[in-house]
């Protein structure tokens, strides 16, 4: 598995074996990339895929594109975090949630204490359907661009946008997010052990392609209805590691 990240015009990598991940070093290298990414508003931590049952192994070791609708939807039940795990997960990127309830909260209880933060957790998109949603990419390439390789943000009509947690299964996803007229650029890859989850907000521009033969779990939530809203009339990143 592997990390690489493109800011403020230098080149940052690291490369992890599933089996050495908790090495000093290699927690070192991630630490590192993840400080300078987290200053975008991007966070990410590694998911270990070694002890799922096994059931849900043996699901997860088909070549990507190959698995039923209903598989699918296996997958996307047993991996969507709930409430609390997508709230330790916002505090761990030092982000904010877009949609907080009203009630009181002890503010020694920390951030996101109350059960509504974090709004709905089941969402529709005009252009990309429901969340959470699972994604399978063959070996093809997709006749179709979709439209999520294009800049853009992810905001209800009221203008709140969503919080977004991606989880990488199998091959690579390449993501730009831009900052201040800056464009910096992620990419992760997975080993059979080890995947990755990404987490940002989507009122940050962004444009995300996955690689052929990847598996990913994206979660949407917020609003209840959002919209993709295209940047700069929906420019595209010239080119994707």
């Amino acid at each position: 598995m592997s990390i690489l990240l493109s800011i403020d015009g230098a080149e940052h990598s690291a490369s992890i074996e599933g089996q050495h991940v908790n090495g000093e070093e290699q927690r070192l290298a991630v630490r590192q990339l993840n400080k300078l990414l987290m200053r975008t508003g991007v966070y990410f931590t590694r998911m270990d895929l070694q002890f799922a049952p096994e059931a849900k192994r043996a699901l997860l070791t088909t070549v990507p594109g190959s698995l039923r609708t209903a598989d699918q939807e296996v997958l996307l039940s047993y991996y969507s975090l709930p409430r609390a795990a997508l709230h330790g997960l916002v505090v761990s990127a030092e982000q904010e949630m877009s949609v907080l309830g009203d009630a009181y909260v002890d503010p020694r209880l920390g951030p996101f204490a109350r059960g509504e933060d974090g709004g709905d957790l089941h969402t529709v998109c005009d252009a990309l359907g429901t969340f959470p949603h699972w994604y399978e990419i063959g070996p093809e390439q997709p006749v179709e661009e979709p439209p999520f390789e294009q800049l853009h943000t992810c905001t209800s009509e009221d203008g709140t946008c969503v919080n977004h947690v991606m989880s990488i299964f199998a091959g690579s996803c390449t993501w730009w997010f831009r900052q201040s007229d800056r464009l910096h650029c992620l990419k992760v890859s997975c080993d059979s052990q080890s995947g990755w989850r990404v987490v940002f907000r989507g009122d940050l521009p962004c444009a995300y392609r996955f690689s052929r033969k990847s598996r990913c779990l994206h979660q949407a939530f917020g609003p209840a209805k959002w919209s993709l809203c295209g940047v700069d009339g929906g420019s595209k990143p010239t080119h994707w590691p």
